[in-house]
């Protein structure tokens, strides 16, 4: 029985439930999602429009099923790609304050929860007995604002003012930047940016950050190129401890 799922969830349910039982009452899928029939009905009206999906009566019942030739395709990953996703989602909560990596979380528990019964069990168990111990210190919430606003201003070609706490004085200095992206890699999340002073690349930790807004001045993004610059990332070199606890 599933409940309490979104309404996107519950649809891709209901084509998985189709696919499996051939015929299926709108009542029997009312039950098993513990909806009203009216939910349903309006679940299987979009569905039917965009799948070929088809109904008859049977003991006074509307039945569904899938036109003749029709095969949902195949939704599945390995056992270990489950566990990689599961991973992923667990190094991200503490980025939980920024929406795009809640969305990125919700949408890795849409994902898990459409995989095979016998996988999913499989996952709780190797979760009673492997611990990934990760850094699940959250991101301050003002540091989780300055991420979001940084990364819809790269999304926008729009330039950020930043009063930040420089590394060597100490002082605060008033940088414009125009920003590339936000690098949420350990030990501290950061923003990645041209600065216009120093006509060059550069890191801004959030941590160093005093103030951070939007200006009402736009740019042509600079040559960028992601990969080499995670590649060469000043953090490659710094030691982080991950510990793996398996029971007895």
């Amino acid at each position: 029985m599933d409940t309490n799922l979104s309404q996107t969830l519950r649809q891709l349910k209901i084509l998985q439930l189709i696919s499996q039982r051939q015929l299926i009452s709108q009542r029997q899928l009312a039950d098993h999602f513990q909806v009203h029939a009216r939910t349903i009905n309006r679940d299987l009206a979009a569905l039917m429009e965009v799948f070929p999906i088809t109904s008859r009566w049977l003991n006074r019942q509307k039945h569904y099923t899938f036109m003749d030739g029709f095969q949902l395709p195949q939704f599945t990953f390995t056992l270990a790609e489950s566990m990689a996703l599961l991973l992923a989602k667990q190094l991200g909560q503490r980025l939980s304050g920024i929406s795009y990596f809640s969305a990125a979380a919700k949408s890795v528990d849409q994902i898990l929860a459409l995989l095979p019964a016998n996988y999913r069990r499989q996952l709780q168990q190797i979760q009673q007995v492997i611990a990934f111990k990760t850094d699940q210190t959250p991101v301050p919430p003002q540091q989780a604002h300055w991420a979001q606003i940084a990364s819809q201003a790269a999304l926008d070609r729009r330039c950020l003012q930043l009063v930040y706490l420089t590394t060597q004085t100490g002082q605060l200095n008033q940088r414009v930047v125009e920003p590339f992206f936000v690098n949420p890699e350990l030990p501290g999340i950061r923003l990645v940016a041209f600065c216009q002073l120093r006509q060059a690349n550069r890191e801004f930790l959030f941590s160093r950050m005093k103030s951070l807004s939007l200006l009402d001045q736009f740019f042509e993004p600079q040559p960028f190129d992601i990969d080499l610059y995670l590649s060469g990332s000043r953090i490659k070199d710094q030691p982080l401890t991950a510990k793996l606890v398996v029971s007895p």
